[in-house]
């Protein structure tokens, strides 16, 4: 995986690159809002280029977006190509004693499936994760540029919110593998029944497997609402919090500094409503990440199995010529 990367590092840098400057343009929106907001209403010139800036920014954003997610679609394709070729190529290569450690169905697993979970890594995860996180972080600095108190205000109210979201998504997460697995587990337990129902009324188990049934559906139902609840969380408490941090910082610009502008109010206001979606994104993503390394991790041990059969030692056999017989066949 390490060649394959490093084979595709020039795009890799670019897909960086677009991803740095799509969130720029992002976060920049509730900035140059601020200007339009501190500005002398009278300046009517400075005033309309600030509105021209501001829907300049937009038809460049959309551009950035469009050419960011074709950049990472294009290299991120490339990547898995080249990772299924060399995955298939050395497979081809082993001997047989090291084909003898898997069964057909692993190695066709390895190369379908978990390579589709690798897909959805880099296509999917790494991506929300890493455009995310950028974005974060390039609001956290714009509001230090607007006021440093602020922002300090800003800053703990994320925090909190990230702090809020990690417990509870990662409590939604654990909740939603065991109902998951319940559903397994019931899957197993109809097919069972359905298969052997003829035994079950045989020997009289309806009564039995009813109860069996029953109890694994009240295990699911007791997750489910665990799930439900813990979910139900999420949203208030993020609510909350940046109702919290709004007032604080009402209470400091009223009480404690009025000569704070009106548009930098403004600004820590809105990153601080603007990060709620992303903190949820980066947690439930990381939670996906998981099961996607898992599939990596399958991959690189083939990937690491050395025993290979020499296909250039051998003797060459030239095109056969000769007729075919056929003795003592009967029908």
């Amino acid at each position: 995986m390490k060649s394959i990367l490093k084979k595709n590092a020039k795009i890799l840098i670019l897909v960086g690159i677009s991803i740095i400057i799509a969130n720029i343009l992002s976060a920049s929106h509730p900035l140059v809002m601020k200007e339009i907001l501190d500005i002398d209403i009278t300046a009517k010139e400075a005033l309309i280029k600030l509105f021209l800036t501001y829907f300049i920014i937009h038809i460049i954003l959309v551009i950035a977006k469009n050419t960011r997610n074709s950049i990472i679609n294009r290299a991120m394709s490339k990547i898995l190509k080249d990772l299924r070729e060399k995955l298939f190529c050395h497979v081809m290569k082993w001997d047989m004693s090291t084909y003898q450690k898997y069964n057909s169905s692993e190695i066709y697993t390895r190369l379908t499936a978990d390579i589709d979970n690798v897909s959805s890594l880099f296509l999917g995860t790494m991506q929300v994760v890493l455009v995310d996180v950028i974005y974060i972080i390039t609001m956290v600095i714009f509001m230090f540029f607007a006021d440093t108190k602020l922002a300090i205000i800003g800053s703990i109210a994320i925090i909190l919110n990230a702090v809020v979201s990690y417990i509870f998504t990662h409590k939604v997460a654990i909740s939603n593998k065991i109902i998951l697995d319940k559903r397994d587990k019931e899957n197993r337990q109809f097919s069972e029944m359905y298969n052997k129902s003829k035994l079950t009324y045989l020997f009289g188990l309806q009564k039995k497997n009813e109860e069996k049934m029953c109890k694994t559906l009240d295990e699911e139902l007791v997750y489910r609402k665990k799930y439900i609840f813990d979910e139900s969380f999420i949203y208030p408490l993020a609510i909350t919090i940046q109702a919290i941090a709004i007032y604080l910082i009402l209470v400091y610009v009223f009480h404690i500094n009025i000569s704070i502008s009106l548009g930098s109010i403004y600004l820590v206001i809105n990153y601080i409503q603007n990060c709620r979606v992303p903190l949820n994104e980066i947690f439930t993503e990381l939670e996906e990440i998981q099961s996607s390394t898992m599939s990596l991790k399958r991959i690189n041990k083939l990937l690491k199995e050395q025993g290979k059969e020499d296909i250039e030692e051998g003797e060459a056999i030239p095109n056969l010529k000769g007729d075919i017989e056929f003795e003592n066949v009967c029908m």
